[in-house]
């Protein structure tokens, strides 16, 4: 027996060939051991280096960084500081009505409170503006942003189709319905437009963001917060691919360009203003050839006409904003020969083939007329009121060109020329006048417009472009004082007060819709409308005129009143407009004869007979107007014009 205690186990012994230990060997793994371990570790610092450096694109690529924070990236920096916008350098023309309306508050400022002293009064804002400031800031202050229904998400679709969808076809109507179904849906599934969810997802968050700006106007829902629609858009476009085509990409500008001018008073931060946006969308659009006429085949109909309408769509937009900052447009109308969008409701209802022969027939009308403004077929359809919104935007850019020319200021050397620069003027105004009565000769009855556009726009949208025209013109005649005949000044006069007057009728009935929203030209429009109403009261011959005409010229006036203060009620930057035209009337404008028991004196009913300029010479305005001197102030928004305000009264003190 062995005891299992004492028990070991044999150790191994080494081999009879086994190798002896080599020094040599060791030290040259050793070696190469160190070689492999250095290469590693460069390895792994040029790793760390090129994911650092993914790391800051990637940061500088996310929009809320880009925002909140001071961006990382260089390049990304010297984008921010080319596209930086300078409000110092911006300019706007002396057509622009931007510059009219300033020239006539800062007029309006130095009459009201030049010869104002030791008044303990004035030594802040206004009291009426200062409890209507209270008001709106109270409002903003009391009210807590709420996440919205769905509900109310279908609401803001809804006032985005009253109130954009009819003017501005970068996508058709059925393709909206179906991105908004998907969307309410909850679904995953991608509709055939886009190229990405994050694509579709935004422009939904561009058009609920859109809408739910035009519902806090119109309702007055301060509860609503659109800026999370914009963050999420933005947000999701960095998750883009960069594979978007040219019509997608000049759709995003638009739909970020639309959100930009729907929110005028809640300094939206963007790398871009709508101005530079816009012009962007011209260049992508005269680079992919878009204003240009094409020969139309079977296989390309719906894309040469949803080319044709997002062309005519971003034309109409950008001509708003020459308008209202007299600036010329980025593209030449000698360089647009492509026709206007054919004149039927759907491209996804219709066949190719037909498509194509309407095109055919639109193609030889416009050989015909020698004139690419031509609307086929003749009927009232979803697209009736976009192409009639192109041509009264040729003919008020005409109207402003027309201005431009009569404003340029003459050398004393160049006196004797004047006069032959006469009969161009009146050449001219005559052609423009007659287009644009043609134009309105040719505007449907208001119950087909109606029926044809499903009700989904008021009619006075059209009357409303005519009258402001039709005002812009005669204005340009009173500028040029080419009527130094009594009479014939006194008739311009009424024809100009008939003008305004149809603007501020057409701006009620607006007002009535249950979709009513308003931008920052119609705001200007009526201030303008306002005081050429009142210049014109104050110059028309009381002999020539009957009772009837002056009563209605002062109701006119009256709605001007009450369309400021509507305005002034949703938003803030509309505040002094209203204060300053109430404040206009009140202290010299309309001073009924004292012992007229037939009209009450009250500055409120606007009914008198007889009136005086008092201070403020209001007879002068075309010399306000067609001034240029540089001692005007340069207001930027309404709380730096308070300011500006005091400091006059301080200064006069």
């Amino acid at each position: 027996m062995v005891d299992s205690g004492s028990t070991s186990e044999p150790q191994p012994s080494s081999p009879p060939n086994s190798t002896k230990h080599n020094p040599n060997a060791e030290s040259a793994h050793a070696d190469e051991n160190e070689e492999l371990a250095e290469a590693l570790q460069n390895r792994i610092l040029v790793l760390k280096k090129q994911f650092s450096m993914l790391q800051q694109e990637l940061e500088a690529l996310r929009p809320h960084k880009a925002r909140a924070e001071k961006c990382s990236s260089d390049f990304y920096k010297s984008i921010r500081l080319l596209l930086h916008d300078t409000q110092d350098e911006t300019y706007a023309g002396s057509t622009a009505i931007v510059s009219k309306v300033n020239s006539i508050k800062n007029w309006i400022l130095s009459k009201l409170y030049k010869e104002i002293k030791d008044s303990h009064s004035f030594t802040k804002p206004p009291p009426d503006h200062a409890n209507i400031m209270r008001i709106l800031d109270s409002r903003a202050s009391s009210t807590v942003p709420v996440a919205p229904t769905e509900e109310l998400e279908t609401m803001f679709v809804h006032y985005f189709n009253r109130l954009m969808g009819q003017r501005y076809f970068f996508y058709e109507p059925e393709e909206l319905e179906q991105l908004f179904a998907v969307y309410f849906g909850e679904s995953d599934s991608l509709c055939p437009k886009f190229s990405s969810k994050a694509h579709q997802d935004a422009i939904a968050s561009l058009i609920l963001g859109t809408g739910c700006r035009l519902v806090m106007m119109s309702k007055q829902m301060n509860f609503l917060n659109p800026k999370v629609y914009f963050d999420r858009a933005m947000d999701l476009l960095s998750n883009i691919e960069p594979t978007l085509n040219s019509l997608d990409q000049i759709r995003l500008i638009m739909y970020i360009s639309l959100y930009l001018l729907v929110s005028y008073d809640h300094n939206v931060k963007f790398t871009m203003n709508i101005w530079e946006l816009s012009g962007l969308a011209i260049r992508k659009i005269t680079q992919a050839g878009l204003h240009r006429f094409n020969i139309p085949a079977v296989e390309t109909a719906k894309e040469y006409e949803t080319k044709k309408r997002i062309f005519w769509s971003v034309y109409t937009f950008e001509k708003v904003l020459c308008m209202t900052l007299g600036r010329p447009a980025s593209i030449s109308e000698d360089e647009i020969d492509v026709p206007y969008p054919l004149n039927i409701d759907s491209l996804v209802e219709i066949d190719a083939k037909d498509l194509y022969k309407l095109q055919i027939e639109q193609q030889r009308l416009q050989y015909q007329q020698h004139d690419h403004r031509i609307t086929y077929p003749q009927k009232i359809s979803r697209t009736y009121y976009l192409i009639q919104m192109c041509r009264v935007r040729e003919l008020e850019l005409r109207i402003g060109n027309l201005e431009q020319s009569i404003a340029v200021p003459l050398a004393a050397s160049m006196i004797d020329t004047a006069p032959h620069i006469e009969p161009q003027f009146n050449a001219r105004y005559q052609k423009i006048e007659t287009e644009l009565e043609n134009w309105r000769a040719q505007l449907p009855l208001e119950s087909e417009f109606l029926d044809g556009l499903r009700r989904e726009i008021p009619f006075e949208y059209l009357t409303l472009c005519y009258h402001r025209s039709k005002m812009f013109l005669c204005l340009t005649r009173i500028m040029h004082s080419v009527d130094t005949d009594h009479k014939s000044f006194h008739a311009l006069l009424v024809e100009i007060s008939e003008a305004a007057g149809g603007v501020c009728k057409a701006y009620m009935a607006i007002t009535k819709d249950p979709a009513f929203g308003y931008g920052m030209f119609s705001l200007h429009s009526v201030f303008l409308v306002g005081i050429i109403l009142a210049y014109s009261i104050l110059n028309l011959d009381q002999d020539l005129l009957v009772t009837s005409q002056m009563w209605k010229f002062h109701n006119y006036l009256r709605h001007c009143s009450v369309l400021l203060s509507l305005f002034a009620e949703r938003t803030k930057k509309a505040a002094s407009f209203r204060i300053l035209f109430d404040r206009l009337l009140e202290e010299g404008i309309f001073r009924a004869t004292a012992g007229s028991p037939e009209m009450p004196a009250s500055p409120t009913t606007f009914y008198s007979q007889t009136f005086e300029s008092g201070d403020l010479e209001l007879r002068n305005l075309m010399d306000i107007l067609n001034s240029n001197t540089e001692n005007h102030w340069n207001i930027s928004d309404e709380d730096e014009f308070w300011e500006k305000l005091d400091s006059n009264r301080t200064l006069h003190k």
